[in-house]
């Protein structure tokens, strides 16, 4: 204290201002955010990471009481939207939506000029969920059992379309642990990859819960099993799952929000508790668990365990598979 005192009284005899104290993190999370906050959306519009964000943003401007811009750079998998938040300011305005394709398996597969488990920072997990197995109409298996038995029957000629890293490497697990000969076909999208499938092109495919299920509905594919650890969960808690075939086989994805490495502690825990209380909106949820998205909210730690996990796990399963960075 006498230092400090010395020093503003030297700055006053020269006619200096006093020097500045740094700002606490606490401080820069009570004043934030006093401008609107940029919400990097790695995807093109329209997908269901967006329509989430979105939903979600909705609720989390109300709260902030400043707008919440959802910013859509897809591109490359997803990366060219999580370089530019890992290369943002880190002062909490600027957040990026991730999944595991974007933050995990890309930088399994690829070389990217950014880390994106370190070079961002976790904020919050929002949402898991699992994938619907869904075949083409004409396709003779309605069961797990059935379709392992067809692909064994007919090697390498049942195909199992991919719109998406982490479907992929559904794709590949279920050939892994089945014991099969399928064929996995990469697509850039998940549209072209439903579209072939109800044209007939390829025989199944896993998908997002929100986009199988007007589909389903359609009578356009048909819904077989999920991804899910058990039944009971969300518009297919009604179906079987592979693990009850494939014992051990559980896939689930999350949407999470990472902020750019060095965003101050007090900001990111602030962020954190307001898209727990958007999570927590009665109405949000319930959009949210309709389609096939549970609301997955906690600590930012926690969340870097799950990112943490999933790499350890799709890093096996891509070493064993043998997959590459161009698909094959």
């Amino acid at each position: 204290m006498k230092r400090v005192l010395a020093m503003t009284l030297f700055a006053a005899i020269l006619g200096c201002p006093p020097p500045l104290r740094a700002q606490s993190s606490a401080g820069a999370a009570a004043e934030f955010p006093s401008r609107p906050i940029r919400w990097i959306m790695p995807f093109p519009p329209g997908g269901p990471s967006d329509t989430a964000a979105r939903l979600i943003g909705q609720r989390l401007s109300e709260r902030l009481k400043q707008p919440v811009l959802v910013d859509n750079r897809a591109g490359a998998s997803g990366s060219i939207g999580m370089e530019a938040a890992a290369r943002s300011a880190p002062d909490g305005y600027t957040i990026v939506f991730g999944a595991p394709g974007s933050v995990v398996i890309n930088s399994i597969l690829y070389k990217l000029n950014f880390d994106p488990l370190n070079d961002l920072t976790a904020v919050s997990q929002l949402t898991t969920f699992a994938f619907v197995l869904i075949a083409h109409p004409q396709f003779p298996a309605r069961t797990v059992p059935e379709l392992l038995a067809t692909a064994k029957a007919k090697p390498g000629t049942v195909t199992c379309g991919a719109g998406a890293a982490l479907q992929q490497l559904t794709c590949e697990l279920l050939k892994l642990q089945g014991r099969v000969d399928t064929t996995t076909v990469p697509y850039k999208g998940g549209a072209p990859a439903m579209n072939d499938l109800i044209a007939g092109q390829i025989d199944f495919m896993f998908e997002v819960p929100n986009v199988a299920v007007p589909k389903v509905k359609a009578d356009r594919v048909r819904a077989i099993a999920t991804t899910n650890p058990s039944t009971g969960t969300g518009p297919f808690g009604h179906l079987a799952t592979i693990n009850t075939t494939l014992p051990g086989f559980a896939v689930e994805s999350w949407f999470g929000v990472l902020a750019p490495r060095g965003t101050p502690r007090g900001i990111v825990l602030r962020l954190n508790r307001e898209f727990g209380a958007a999570l927590a909106d009665e109405d949000v949820r319930k959009r949210l668990v309709d389609a096939g998205l549970e609301p997955a909210h906690g600590s930012p730690e926690a969340f870097a365990d799950v990112m943490r996990r999933d790499q350890a796990k799709y890093s096996t399963i891509i070493r064993e598979a043998g997959i590459k960075a161009d698909g094959s």
